[in-house]
C-alpha cells in the first residue's frame, strides 16, 4: 500500500486521554516514535478492496428461529470481506433466498443483514466455546453455499459450522457470553467494556496484538469500523473524534480510515447538509485511481431517504434543484465531483421533506463492473442536526444554537462575509465549537458598506475537505 504523509503524532497515557509528549520522557519517544513512522501508512481499517479473483456465484438462506423466511422478504444480506470492507449484497427473497456474485473464494467474510430500511439489524456471531465471553464472526467459504442462517434478532447464526472455516484467530467481545457481541448489545455498559491500557504505548484498543492503525475492529465489538459509529469505543462519534481511529494520528493528516478502501477505489466520502429552512441535502463522491473505468458508479439505498430526490445543480452562485436523481453518480465536472474526468464521481441531492439518515443506515456505493458490482458502505451515526444562529455588534460574531446537541462541543465553525452582490469577501478559519466569539477583521467590512453573513457549523473531517455533517445558519445583515 502506498504510505502517506503522517500527520500530528500523539501518545496515549490513558483509555481516553490524547496527550503531546512532555520533554521528560523525550528519550522514550525517541524510540517508540521511531517504531511508529517505520509503519505509518494508509493500509489501516479502510484499505484494501482489489477485485474478486477466483470469483464464484454463492448462495444461501436465512430463517427465523422458528423457520420462518418470509419475514425478510426485501431485507439486505451484505458479504463483507473482513481486510477491506468492500461487500456484495443481496436482497432477500420471500423464500430468505440470497446470493452473491463474482465471490473471492479466498478472502476471509462475515455477513451483516440490513432491514428493509437499510439500518444494521443483525451481525453474525456465535459463542466461542474455547474463549470466555468471546464470540466467533469470520469464516472462510468451502463451497458455494453458506449453510443456513438462523435469526436471532442482533445476532445471526450459521447451522453447520463445519460446512465453512471459521478464523478463530480473531474474536469479538460477548461480555455475557450468549453470543451477541458486545456492539450489538443494548446495554451500554457491555458496549464500553474495552481494553484497559496504562502508561504510554501505541494504541490497540481491544488488546488483540493488532494495531488500531490495521485493525478493522478497532474496539474489538464484533462491529467492523465500516458499521461502527465509534469506532475506538471512547464514548465520541467518530465524526466528532479528531482521532476516531485511535491509531494516536489525526485522522485527516492520513489516508486510513474506513473511508479508504484501497488502490482502485480511493474513498468514498458522504456530507449531510441542513440550511437555515432545514432543507436537507446528501453530496456523495468516489474517488477512483487513474485508468479505473467501471461501467457506471450508483447508490444503493433506502426508499425511505432517497424517494423524491431531486439533483442539485450550481448556479450563479446557489444550488438549484434539478431533475428527479436517478441514483447514479457522474464525472463531469457538473456534478459537485470537482473537474469532468478527474476519476472523483459525485452527485448532491435534495432530500424530499421530511427525509433524513437514521441511526445506523447504510449506503453503498456501487461501482459497477458489468456483471457485478463491488460495494463500499458509509453508515450513519445518530446525529440529529439543530439550527444553528449568530448576533453581530462591532465586528464581533456571536454565535448560538446547538446544531449537534447541548452536550456537543467537539466541532467546528466558520463565519463567511458577503458584499451587496452576494460575493464572498471574508471567509474565518475554522474555529472550535467551545469557543462562541469570532472578530471579523475591520479591513475587510470598511464602515459605510452592507455587508451580510452567515455561519456554518461542520463536523471534523474523515476524508479531507469532506465533513460529514455542515449546518448552515440564515444570511444576516451585518450593522
Amino acid at each position: 500500500m502506498p504510505k502517506d504523509d503522517c500527520g500530528p503524532i500523539f501518545f496515549r497515557s490513558q483509555r481516553k486521554g490524547i496527550l503531546l509528549l512532555p520533554k521528560a520522557i523525550m528519550t522514550f519517544a525517541t524510540i517508540a516514535l521511531a517504531s511508529m513512522l517505520s509503519t505509518c501508512s494508509g493500509s489501516g481499517g479502510g484499505s484494501g478492496g482489489g477485485g474478486a479473483s477466483a470469483a464464484s456465484e454463492v448462495t444461501g438462506t436465512i430463517a427465523s428461529q422458528t423457520g420462518n423466511t418470509s419475514d425478510f422478504e426485501g431485507w439486505i444480506m451484505l458479504l463483507v470481506n473482513t481486510a477491506t470492507g468492500e461487500s456484495r449484497s443481496s436482497v432477500i427473497t420471500s423464500s430468505g433466498a440470497y446470493s452473491f456474485s463474482q465471490v473471492d473464494m479466498s478472502a476471509s467474510y462475515t455477513l451483516v443483514l440490513l432491514n428493509i430500511d437499510y439500518r444494521v439489524a443483525s451481525v453474525l456471531s456465535w459463542v466461542a466455546t474455547d474463549q470466555t465471553n468471546k464470540a466467533y464472526q469470520y469464516f472462510n467459504l468451502k463451497t458455494n453455499t453458506i449453510p443456513r442462517i438462523t435469526h436471532k434478532g442482533p445476532s445471526m447464526e450459521l447451522s453447520d459450522l463445519d460446512a465453512v472455516t471459521v478464523i478463530t484467530t480473531s474474536s469479538a467481545k460477548d461480555s455475557d457470553g450468549d453470543g451477541i457481541v458486545n456492539g450489538m448489545e443494548t446495554s451500554t455498559s457491555l458496549a464500553a467494556v474495552s481494553n484497559e491500557g496504562s502508561g504510554f504505548e501505541l494504541a490497540d484498543e481491544d488488546a488483540d496484538s493488532i494495531d488500531n492503525e490495521s485493525d478493522t475492529d478497532i474496539d474489538g465489538d464484533g462491529l467492523l469500523n465500516w458499521f461502527d459509529s465509534d469506532d475506538d469505543d471512547n464514548g465520541t462519534v467518530d465524526v466528532f473524534d479528531l482521532d476516531a481511529n485511535a491509531d494516536l494520528i489525526t485522522d485527516s493528516n492520513q489516508t486510513n480510515s474506513d473511508h479508504y478502501f484501497g488502490s482502485e477505489v480511493e474513498y468514498i466520502a458522504v456530507q449531510y447538509f441542513m440550511d437555515s429552512s432545514e432543507n436537507r441535502s446528501i453530496r456523495i463522491v468516489a474517488k477512483l485511481a487513474a485508468g479505473f473505468s467501471p461501467t457506471a458508479v450508483t447508490v444503493k439505498g433506502p426508499d425511505d431517504l432517497f424517494d423524491g430526490a431531486n439533483i442539485l445543480v450550481a448556479s450563479d452562485g446557489n444550488e438549484e434543484e434539478s431533475s428527479i436523481w436517478d441514483n447514479s453518480l457522474s464525472d463531469d465536472g457538473a456534478s459537485f465531483d470537482d473537474s469532468a474526468s478527474d476519476q472523483l464521481y459525485g452527485r448532491k441531492v435534495r432530500l424530499g421533506t421530511g427525509k433524513y439518515p437514521k441511526s445506523d443506515q447504510v449506503i453503498l456505493i456501487s461501482i459497477n463492473m458489468g456483471s457485478y458490482t463491488r460495494e463500499f458502505p458509509f453508515t450513519f451515526p445518530n446525529i440529529t442536526s439543530a439550527s444553528i444562529s449568530f448576533a453581530y455588534s462591532s465586528n464581533v460574531v456571536t454565535k448560538s444554537g446547538s446544531p449537534f446537541g447541548s452536550d456537543l462541543t467537539s466541532y467546528l465553525w466558520s463565519v463567511s462575509v458577503y458584499n451587496s452582490s452576494g460575493n464572498l469577501v471574508h471567509a474565518s478559519a475554522s474555529i472550535e465549537g467551545s469557543t462562541s466569539t469570532y472578530t471579523i477583521p475591520s479591513t475587510d467590512i470598511p464602515s459605510g458598506t452592507t455587508y451580510s453573513g452567515k455561519v456554518f457549523a461542520k463536523s471534523y473531517e474523515r476524508v479531507s475537505g469532506y465533513p460529514v455533517y455542515v449546518v448552515e445558519s440564515s444570511l444576516k445583515t451585518l450593522n
